[in-house]
Protein backbone atom coordinates (compact mmCIF):
# COMPACT_ATOMS: atom_id res chain seq x y z
CA UNK A 1 0.00 0.00 0.00
CA UNK A 2 1.22 3.49 -0.97
CA UNK A 3 1.67 5.98 1.69
CA UNK A 4 2.23 9.47 1.42
CA UNK A 5 1.14 10.64 5.25
CA UNK A 6 4.74 12.07 6.49
CA UNK A 7 4.38 10.80 10.14
CA UNK A 8 3.53 7.02 9.20
CA UNK A 9 6.83 7.28 7.18
CA UNK A 10 8.88 8.03 9.79
CA UNK A 11 7.40 5.61 11.65
CA UNK A 12 10.10 2.18 11.13
CA UNK A 13 8.66 -0.59 8.57
CA UNK A 14 7.93 -3.10 10.63
CA UNK A 15 5.46 -1.15 12.77
CA UNK A 16 3.97 0.90 10.07
CA UNK A 17 2.87 -1.90 8.40
CA UNK A 18 1.03 -3.05 11.85
CA UNK A 19 -1.03 -0.29 11.84
CA UNK A 20 -1.31 -0.73 8.01
CA UNK A 21 -2.80 -4.08 8.39
CA UNK A 22 -5.61 -2.85 10.90
CA UNK A 23 -6.49 0.33 8.83
CA UNK A 24 -8.95 1.09 6.35
CA UNK A 25 -8.77 3.49 3.82
CA UNK A 26 -11.94 6.28 3.98
CA UNK A 27 -12.65 9.35 2.28
CA UNK A 28 -14.69 11.32 5.13
CA UNK A 29 -17.17 13.78 3.65
CA UNK A 30 -17.12 17.73 4.36
CA UNK A 31 -18.31 18.50 7.83
CA UNK A 32 -18.43 14.76 8.78
CA UNK A 33 -17.35 15.09 13.02
CA UNK A 34 -14.89 12.44 13.26
CA UNK A 35 -15.13 13.26 17.31
CA UNK A 36 -16.79 15.18 19.42
CA UNK A 37 -16.74 17.29 22.75
CA UNK A 38 -16.50 14.42 25.29
CA UNK A 39 -16.69 11.84 23.41
CA UNK A 40 -14.24 8.99 23.40
CA UNK A 41 -13.00 7.88 20.28
CA UNK A 42 -13.92 5.41 17.81
CA UNK A 43 -11.19 5.89 15.54
CA UNK A 44 -7.86 7.08 15.19
CA UNK A 45 -7.02 8.65 11.99
CA UNK A 46 -3.79 9.51 9.56
CA UNK A 47 -4.86 11.38 7.09
CA UNK A 48 -3.56 10.62 2.96
CA UNK A 49 -4.67 13.64 1.52
CA UNK A 50 -7.52 16.30 2.71
CA UNK A 51 -7.81 17.67 6.32
CA UNK A 52 -9.18 17.48 9.97
CA UNK A 53 -9.32 20.27 12.14
CA UNK A 54 -9.61 20.50 15.75
CA UNK A 55 -12.03 23.09 16.72
CA UNK A 56 -13.08 24.96 20.24
CA UNK A 57 -16.95 24.62 20.60
CA UNK A 58 -18.91 28.06 22.16
CA UNK A 59 -21.88 27.61 23.83
CA UNK A 60 -24.13 29.43 21.18
CA UNK A 61 -22.60 26.29 18.71
CA UNK A 62 -19.49 28.55 17.03
CA UNK A 63 -16.37 27.11 16.43
CA UNK A 64 -13.29 28.25 15.94
CA UNK A 65 -9.87 26.05 14.65
CA UNK A 66 -7.36 25.30 17.55
CA UNK A 67 -4.88 23.14 14.93
CA UNK A 68 -5.33 21.69 11.43
CA UNK A 69 -3.79 18.32 10.16
CA UNK A 70 -3.61 16.73 6.83
CA UNK A 71 -0.87 14.22 5.81
CA UNK A 72 1.99 15.40 8.40
CA UNK A 73 0.18 14.02 10.92
CA UNK A 74 -2.71 11.84 12.82
CA UNK A 75 -6.20 12.56 14.77
CA UNK A 76 -7.12 10.77 17.92
CA UNK A 77 -4.83 11.97 20.72
CA UNK A 78 -6.66 11.31 23.49
CA UNK A 79 -6.42 7.02 22.04
CA UNK A 80 -2.39 8.41 23.34
CA UNK A 81 -2.50 10.66 26.20
CA UNK A 82 -4.84 7.95 27.79
CA UNK A 83 -7.54 10.65 28.78
CA UNK A 84 -10.43 8.87 26.05
CA UNK A 85 -12.08 12.18 25.72
CA UNK A 86 -10.87 15.55 24.69
CA UNK A 87 -13.01 19.01 24.92
CA UNK A 88 -12.40 19.98 21.04
CA UNK A 89 -14.13 18.94 18.08
CA UNK A 90 -12.13 16.91 14.95
CA UNK A 91 -14.27 17.72 12.00
CA UNK A 92 -13.49 16.92 8.56
CA UNK A 93 -12.92 20.31 6.31
CA UNK A 94 -10.71 19.73 3.08
CA UNK A 95 -11.95 16.56 0.41
CA UNK A 96 -9.80 13.92 0.86
CA UNK A 97 -8.58 10.05 2.21
CA UNK A 98 -7.10 9.05 5.63
CA UNK A 99 -6.20 5.76 7.06
CA UNK A 100 -8.59 4.92 9.94
CA UNK A 101 -7.54 2.57 12.92
CA UNK A 102 -9.95 1.10 15.51
CA UNK A 103 -9.58 2.99 18.79
CA UNK A 104 -8.48 -0.82 20.41
CA UNK A 105 -6.50 -1.56 18.11
CA UNK A 106 -4.61 2.45 17.92
CA UNK A 107 -3.97 2.10 21.77
CA UNK A 108 -2.39 -1.30 21.10
CA UNK A 109 0.39 0.27 18.35
CA UNK A 110 0.57 3.28 20.82
CA UNK A 111 1.96 1.28 22.75
CA UNK A 112 4.83 0.20 20.97
CA UNK A 113 8.37 2.43 21.36
CA UNK A 114 8.65 3.95 18.47
CA UNK A 115 5.18 4.39 17.48
CA UNK A 116 4.75 6.22 20.85
CA UNK A 117 7.62 7.88 20.15
CA UNK A 118 6.47 9.62 17.01
CA UNK A 119 2.88 9.88 17.86
CA UNK A 120 3.87 11.82 21.15
CA UNK A 121 6.12 14.05 19.25
CA UNK A 122 3.29 15.30 16.78
CA UNK A 123 0.95 15.77 20.15
CA UNK A 124 3.48 18.22 21.33
CA UNK A 125 3.94 20.00 17.39
CA UNK A 126 -0.25 20.44 17.66
CA UNK A 127 0.28 21.61 21.30
CA UNK A 128 2.74 24.63 19.95
CA UNK A 129 0.44 24.85 16.74
CA UNK A 130 -2.84 25.77 19.03
CA UNK A 131 -0.46 27.92 21.32
CA UNK A 132 0.84 30.24 18.29
CA UNK A 133 -2.81 29.93 17.04
CA UNK A 134 -3.80 31.50 20.11
CA UNK A 135 -2.03 34.04 20.20
CA UNK A 136 -2.22 34.72 15.85
CA UNK A 137 -6.10 35.00 16.50
CA UNK A 138 -5.23 37.98 18.84
CA UNK A 139 -2.34 40.26 17.57
CA UNK A 140 -2.80 39.95 13.85
CA UNK A 141 -4.61 41.14 10.95
CA UNK A 142 -7.36 39.16 9.47
CA UNK A 143 -5.73 39.19 5.75
CA UNK A 144 -2.27 37.91 7.61
CA UNK A 145 -3.75 35.35 9.48
CA UNK A 146 -5.90 33.86 6.05
CA UNK A 147 -2.28 33.73 4.17
CA UNK A 148 -1.32 31.99 7.14
CA UNK A 149 -4.31 29.53 7.74
CA UNK A 150 -3.79 28.44 3.74
CA UNK A 151 -0.30 28.08 4.03
CA UNK A 152 -0.74 25.78 6.77
CA UNK A 153 -3.67 24.11 4.54
CA UNK A 154 -1.46 23.58 1.60
CA UNK A 155 1.52 22.48 3.01
CA UNK A 156 -1.31 19.36 4.57
CA UNK A 157 -2.76 18.61 1.06
CA UNK A 158 -1.08 16.82 -1.53
CA UNK A 159 -1.59 19.65 -4.68
CA UNK A 160 -2.14 23.29 -4.49
CA UNK A 161 -6.21 22.97 -5.08
CA UNK A 162 -8.92 22.36 -2.34
CA UNK A 163 -11.78 23.11 -1.49
CA UNK A 164 -12.74 25.67 0.94
CA UNK A 165 -16.24 27.82 1.38
CA UNK A 166 -16.03 31.01 2.65
CA UNK A 167 -18.60 29.45 5.74
CA UNK A 168 -15.96 27.33 6.73
CA UNK A 169 -13.04 29.67 6.48
CA UNK A 170 -14.73 32.40 8.67
CA UNK A 171 -15.50 29.58 11.55
CA UNK A 172 -11.80 28.36 11.31
CA UNK A 173 -10.73 31.79 11.48
CA UNK A 174 -13.44 32.89 14.37
CA UNK A 175 -14.44 35.83 12.04
CA UNK A 176 -17.43 37.44 10.42
CA UNK A 177 -18.01 35.59 6.90
CA UNK A 178 -18.25 39.10 5.01
CA UNK A 179 -14.88 40.26 6.31
CA UNK A 180 -13.60 36.90 5.52
CA UNK A 181 -14.95 37.35 1.79
CA UNK A 182 -12.20 40.67 1.90
CA UNK A 183 -9.61 39.28 3.29
CA UNK A 184 -9.84 36.26 0.42
CA UNK A 185 -10.42 38.90 -2.02
CA UNK A 186 -7.42 40.76 -1.01
CA UNK A 187 -5.31 37.91 -1.58
CA UNK A 188 -6.82 36.96 -5.05
CA UNK A 189 -6.64 40.62 -6.15
CA UNK A 190 -3.05 40.81 -5.22
CA UNK A 191 -2.61 37.47 -7.75
CA UNK A 192 -1.73 35.22 -4.64
CA UNK A 193 -4.53 32.77 -4.77
CA UNK A 194 -8.06 31.92 -7.06
CA UNK A 195 -10.57 31.52 -5.13
CA UNK A 196 -13.56 30.50 -7.03
CA UNK A 197 -17.48 28.13 -6.14
CA UNK A 198 -14.97 27.11 -3.06
CA UNK A 199 -12.05 26.20 -4.85
CA UNK A 200 -8.71 27.70 -3.76
CA UNK A 201 -5.85 27.44 -5.76
CA UNK A 202 -2.05 28.62 -4.72
CA UNK A 203 -0.89 30.88 -7.31
CA UNK A 204 1.97 32.38 -5.63
CA UNK A 205 3.70 30.58 -2.41
CA UNK A 206 6.30 32.72 -1.97
CA UNK A 207 4.31 36.01 -1.97
CA UNK A 208 1.65 34.08 0.15
CA UNK A 209 4.37 33.30 2.48
CA UNK A 210 5.43 37.46 2.34
CA UNK A 211 1.47 37.96 2.94
CA UNK A 212 1.35 35.73 6.08
CA UNK A 213 1.79 36.93 9.63
CA UNK A 214 4.95 36.03 11.37
CA UNK A 215 2.90 32.86 12.89
CA UNK A 216 3.74 30.45 9.82
CA UNK A 217 7.42 30.84 9.85
CA UNK A 218 7.78 30.15 13.43
CA UNK A 219 5.84 26.99 12.99
CA UNK A 220 7.34 25.93 9.57
CA UNK A 221 10.88 26.82 11.75
CA UNK A 222 9.60 24.60 14.46
CA UNK A 223 8.91 21.13 12.77
CA UNK A 224 11.10 21.40 9.55
CA UNK A 225 10.39 18.27 8.38
CA UNK A 226 6.87 18.25 8.75
CA UNK A 227 5.46 20.45 6.72
CA UNK A 228 6.59 21.82 3.52
CA UNK A 229 6.74 25.45 4.37
CA UNK A 230 9.38 24.02 6.69
CA UNK A 231 12.69 23.94 3.55
CA UNK A 232 10.37 26.26 1.35
CA UNK A 233 8.53 27.20 -1.37
CA UNK A 234 10.57 24.81 -3.67
CA UNK A 235 10.06 21.51 -2.10
CA UNK A 236 6.67 22.40 -2.03
CA UNK A 237 6.63 22.74 -5.82
CA UNK A 238 8.62 19.99 -6.31
CA UNK A 239 6.24 17.73 -4.69
CA UNK A 240 3.24 18.72 -7.08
Amino acid sequence: MTVANRLLLQIPDQDRAAILRHAELVAPKVGDVLQDVWEVPEFGYFPESGLGSIVAVMEDGSITEAASVGLDGFLGASLVTGTGYSSTRIVWQVPGESHRVPAAAFRDLAGRPAVRAALLGYIQEMMDQMSQVAGCNRRHSLSARAARWLLMTDDRVIGNVFQLTHEFLAAMLGADRPKVTLAARDLRQRGLITYQRGVVTVLDRAGLEAAACECYGVLARAFPGRSAGGVGSAVKAARR
